[in-house]
């Protein structure tokens, strides 16, 4: 993975336009991962506590509280199985992200050591087969193949979710940085369609394994629902972005995760409609 800024910044549309960015975007293995990481800085005189959210062999997403320099990073320090490394690195995106509390990082790797690229490399093959599981376990009932959900594992980041956040709302056009599909881990999401006078109307309550949103990715359409966070939610998303990256790299994946994502849009819809029916 090489973490360009035209991949994951605010130009997505750009790097939309361009297969050949996209996929040099993408040069290395990408997995979620949320793990705790020092940032070390001239301008800190402690290092920073952050999370790292995805991380390749190439370079790290990291979350932190309120913006950082990018021209100020210096290392990152990371407590692995077997290993504590401590590696240089230079800023290349930030991104203020909305349905979170968080402002996500970029940072590539400069120069690493074979024994730290090794370390690296084991810990990322190690989150991708946990990630695979995860996802083989959530699409079962779609019949994703092993070397599918491992695939898929290679395009996640995840995202900590406060209770009573957003992830969508009904009609509104997400921002490209928050426009994912999204595989809850913990936590549980309300999806509702808002009442023209009382309470919202409650179509679904979403626990773990439970994959939802992606119609902004996967037919540049907005949502019919409102999904509203009723805990502290964990999940998994692949990005715009990364949906961008599958359909170059992974068509077939690409195809049949879109008709996953729209057959599950219109099962919700054909249970709304029943509703609807059974109520007049």
């Amino acid at each position: 993975m090489s973490l360009g800024r035209a991949f994951e910044s605010g130009d997505l549309n750009s790097c939309a336009d361009s297969a050949t960015a996209v996929l040099e975007s993408r040069q290395e293995v990408r997995v979620a991962v949320l793990h705790p990481v020092e940032v070390y800085s001239p301008t800190f005189e402690l290092p920073l506590i952050a999370q790292v959210r995805d991380a390749s062999t190439a370079g790290l997403c990291i979350a932190t509280p309120s913006p950082v320099s990018l021209e100020n990073l210096a290392g990152v320090g990371l407590h692995l199985p077997g290993a504590r490394l401590r590696l240089d690195v230079a800023g290349v995106w930030q991104t203020q992200m909305s349905m979170d509390e968080a402002v996500l990082t970029g940072v590539k790797f400069l120069r690493p050591d074979p024994q730290a690229l090794s370390a690296l490399r084991e810990w990322s093959e190690a989150c991708v087969r946990e990630v695979g599981s995860f996802l083989q376990q959530s699409l079962s009932g779609a019949g994703i193949t092993v070397e599918d959900s491992l695939r898929l594992a290679q395009s996640t980041r995840v995202r900590l979710v406060p209770r009573g956040r957003y992830l969508y709302r009904r009609g509104q056009e997400q921002p490209e940085h928050d426009d994912a599909i999204f595989f809850i881990r913990q936590g549980s999401v309300e999806l509702s369609l808002p009442g023209r006078s009382g309470p919202p109307n409650v179509t679904a309550q979403l626990g773990p394994n439970s994959m939802l949103g992606g119609l902004g990715c996967v037919a540049s359409m907005p949502h019919f629902e409102d999904a509203q966070t009723t805990e502290d939610t964990s999940v998994l998303e692949v990005s715009k972005g990364a949906f961008n990256y599958l359909r170059i790299a992974q068509p077939l994946l690409a195809h049949w995760l879109s008709q996953v994502v729209m057959s599950s849009h219109l099962r919700r819809v054909d249970r709304i409609v029943a509703r609807v029916a059974d109520s007049n």
